[in-house]
């Protein structure tokens, strides 16, 4: 049972993991199911909350079967229930909906990267890229339906190791062109590596 707090353009229901297979009910309807216990998934829930007292009810069953992984005749305990963090999560109309900022495969100073917002924007807008400790600050253009990428070169960048785990605070902001709307933004810390293949060797 919970509580929503005050109604926002759009909302989610993110569920970290439930392993193995889940039936979710939000106050008595059947809103989704996923199977996957290693997986998130989330459904939106726009409209469908009440200010007091919401019943979650998930359906969870970790049995076996003959068509999944691991295998009936597997030496492996399937664990099962909620195994990681169940939110309610509250975005904008239209929000950064995947983004990417990796290095480049094969040259070692470049970074690519790109964001896909959840539908189409005004023309003319944009997400700024942030790396404040590179002094990077990158303005990527989005088209029509909300895509933007760019590639870019950086210097001293020091790379992922588990000796020297470093990790860059990376940060991205959306503007809609004109100010119409609300803007979104994500921060997250990256570890930035290149992991090669040859022949038999990674």
């Amino acid at each position: 049972h919970f509580d929503a707090p005050e109604a926002s353009e759009r909302d989610f229901l993110y569920f970290g993991a439930v392993s193995y297979r889940c039936r979710v009910y939000l106050n008595g309807e059947f809103i989704a199911e996923h199977e996957g216990g290693f997986t998130p998934f989330q459904v939106e829930v726009t409209g469908k909350l009440k200010e007091k007292d919401n019943f979650l009810c998930i359906e969870v069953s970790n049995r076996r079967t003959p068509d999944a992984i691991p295998a009936m005749n597997f030496d492996w305990w399937n664990y099962g229930g909620i195994t990681r963090d169940v939110m309610l999560v509250s975005v904008p109309e239209t929000y950064i909906k995947d983004y990417k900022v990796q290095l480049d495969k094969n040259e070692a100073d470049r970074i690519n990267a790109y964001v896909r917002m959840s539908g189409a924007v005004p023309e003319g807008s944009a997400v700024t890229l942030n790396i404040p400790e590179l002094n990077v600050s990158k303005t990527l253009a989005l088209d029509k339906d909300g895509f933007g990428e760019l590639s870019f070169r950086v210097k001293k960048l020091q790379r992922w190791s588990p000796e020297s785990p470093k990790l860059y605070d990376v940060s991205l902001t959306y503007a809609p062109a004109g100010g119409s709307g609300a803007g979104d933004a994500v921060s997250e810390q990256i570890g930035f590596r290149n992991i090669n293949v040859d022949g038999t060797r990674i």
